[in-house]
């Protein structure tokens, strides 16, 4: 007898995938998590809302929501360019000092 066993068991409902790509019922508090887990692990990254999207596997406006948070909480900011950027709140860092021009 042969029993089929799925071949992922995924709970992170930021990962699971309907057939047409995008997360089946975000979990924004998950989402928002992951996301503050990677710019802390890389700290220079910077990313457009595009490429947040692709990156997270989520909808632009999906992204757009959850960057307006993090743009909220003060963990995230726009620089110039169109770019998100983790905010060096309080530590003044050099970063923020070349957007800032000075």
């Amino acid at each position: 007898m042969c029993r089929h066993l799925p071949c992922t068991t995924d709970d992170d409902p930021a990962r699971r995938r309907t057939p047409n790509g995008p997360p089946a019922n975000m979990d924004t508090d998950v989402l928002v998590t992951r996301i503050k887990s990677e710019f802390n692990e890389s700290p220079g990254m910077c990313l457009t809302l595009r490429q947040g999207a692709r990156l997270w596997g989520i909808a632009p406006e999906d992204c757009e929501k959850v960057i307006d948070r993090l743009i909220a909480e003060q963990f995230l900011r726009w620089t110039r360019n169109g770019e998100v950027v983790r905010s060096e709140s309080g530590a003044g860092g050099a970063r923020a000092k070349l957007e800032a021009g000075v």
